[in-house]
């Protein structure tokens, strides 16, 4: 999956990703944002931006869509098949 969309399996390093709330802002891209955020992490993740982290919300939401899409490419594959099937009928 890409790292960049979705709920990310792992980091770009390989190590896996971990899910961490912000007590207290902790890195300095935590200036914008509220204690207790909720963070998608690379185990190993450092200040330098070499390592995987996106706020969580923002993950969850993009899930969200992706999945709202597939199942609404499922549903117009339903659909058309449904119509197949009925016009086949006499």
């Amino acid at each position: 999956m890409d790292a960049h969309y979705g709920i990310p399996l792992s980091c770009w390093c390989t190590q896996p990703i971990i899910e961490e709330v912000s007590p207290i802002p902790k890195y300095p891209t935590d200036c914008h944002t509220f204690p207790g955020s909720r963070y998608f992490i690379c185990k190993d993740f450092d200040e330098y931006g070499l390592h995987f982290r996106r706020p969580w919300v923002i993950i969850v939401l993009e899930e969200l869509q992706r999945l709202r899409k597939h199942l609404n490419k499922l549903a117009d594959e339903i659909e058309e098949l449904s119509k197949k099937l009925m016009s086949r009928r006499p």
